[in-house]
């Protein structure tokens, strides 16, 4: 593994530009609108996912293929790398640096930890963070069976509820959410009541200019409204879109905000 350099950063943040979000064979039955609509409600609950993941021995992804995982993980990470000046050190890959932190809420089995930990160049810490079991082994069994982009990287699991994080304050640069809130919505119930805690809790943990990214099939005349109304004032919401329609009956989307 090679020094990192100014020009290895520049060489890396070119995928920001170049990368193209494709959905191929597109996993987008999670969501479309609240409530429950067509029997969805059961993605809600704990149960139906502990049967999901013990089932499921492989990578697994809503929304997005594997191709545009890497896309994703550059887009979420350049902004904090190029605020971290690694060329001040003449040997980056051997004198210690403070990692970036990066929360992947509900991780399930997505290839997105994976690629955070195997992919980035500079060090990283994975903290993958879901309520069942299964989900959060699975995780760390792939994860430590990789070797890193950066030795200093490391990765962490815990099962836990995204609307009570057991972290402290102002620790994450970036947070990731791909379906979570989606599933949480399918209950009929409390489902907006919990989108509301989480966003509170994603609001607290994440440092200042701290990155937080969803990734759902909601279109914004929705999405936009619901998350505006039920996230913290200090929150200014940005969408884009991810896909190329072409390749996918619907439009997958981005939606973040910066802290």
């Amino acid at each position: 593994m090679a020094t990192i350099t100014r020009r290895t950063l520049a060489q890396w943040g070119k995928v920001v530009s170049t990368a193209r979000y494709l959905v191929h064979g597109c996993n987008s039955h999670l969501h479309t609108g609240h409530g429950n609509e067509g029997g969805l409600e059961k993605l809600s609950r704990r149960e139906y996912w502990q049967v999901k993941y013990k089932e499921q021995t492989e990578t697994f992804d809503w929304f997005v293929s594997d191709d545009a995982i890497p896309g994703l993980a550059c887009h979420c990470l350049f902004n904090v790398a190029a605020k971290k000046d690694f060329s001040k050190t003449p040997d980056a890959m051997h004198a210690r640096i403070d990692p970036v932190n990066v929360l992947d809420l509900g991780c399930g089995q997505s290839v997105l930890p994976l690629r955070f930990y195997e992919w980035t160049p500079f060090p990283v810490g994975v903290h993958c963070l879901d309520y069942v079991e299964e989900a959060v082994d699975f995780q760390l069994q792939t994860l430590k069976a990789t070797w890193p982009g950066h030795r200093q990287s490391y990765v962490s699991g815990v099962c836990a509820s995204v609307c009570s994080l057991p972290y402290k304050s102002d620790l994450f640069h970036v947070v990731t959410d791909k379906g979570t809130m989606d599933a949480l919505l399918k209950d009929p119930v409390s489902g907006s009541t919990k989108a509301k805690e989480m966003l509170s809790e994603v609001e607290r943990v994440l440092r200042k200019d701290g990155l937080f990214m969803q990734i759902t099939d909601e279109d914004p005349d929705s999405r936009m409204y619901f998350l505006e109304t039920h996230s913290p004032s200090t929150c200014q919401w940005r969408f884009s879109i991810l896909t190329d329609s072409n390749q996918c009956d619907r439009e997958i989307f981005a939606y973040t905000f910066c802290k």
